[in-house]
């Protein structure tokens, strides 16, 4: 029982969390940010987001990247060579991810000035973006749930 209770609770914490990493994966950046400036989202977490949200697609790239020359020099990075040998693993994978990461995340913030992020003016979309009876539905079933929730818990 306990750990079937275990399993509800991890399951009940990550799931959101899931479903919102899988909806600000599959929104585009440019969107994303027009909708949040719109939501009035401070400006000190709308850039970091988006930068973020540019870089972290890059970075699974780069280590496979790194992780195939690694298999062609002959260093396979296997469970097995990790536990025995930690500390040239980590001088393998994450020093070269480590500088690759810093030129990237150098060329996206670039490419963020260059789009005009740092504009004060309000974003504009192609998309209309706006509150749609779709959106106040999943509003009021959310409500209802933490409510039914809330009261039976």
């Amino acid at each position: 029982m306990a750990t079937f209770a275990f399993f509800a609770y991890f399951v009940v914490r990550t799931i959101p969390l899931l479903l919102g990493g899988i909806v600000l994966s599959k929104t585009p950046p440019g969107e994303l940010i027009a909708t949040l400036q719109k939501c009035y989202m401070p400006r000190a977490i709308l850039i970091p987001l988006a930068v973020g949200l540019r870089f972290l697609p890059t970075i699974r790239q780069e280590t496979g990247a790194i992780l195939d020359v690694m298999r062609l020099r002959g260093i396979s990075p296997t469970v097995w060579n990790i536990w025995r040998h930690p500390l040239l693993t980590f001088e393998y994978l994450l020093v070269p991810l480590v500088i690759r990461s810093l030129t990237i995340a150098d060329d996206i913030s670039m490419a963020a000035v260059t789009r005009g992020i740092e504009n004060p003016a309000a974003r504009s979309s192609l998309r209309e973006i706006k509150f749609s009876i779709a959106d106040r539905f999943v509003c009021l079933a959310l409500v209802i749930v933490v409510v039914v929730l809330l009261y039976v818990g």
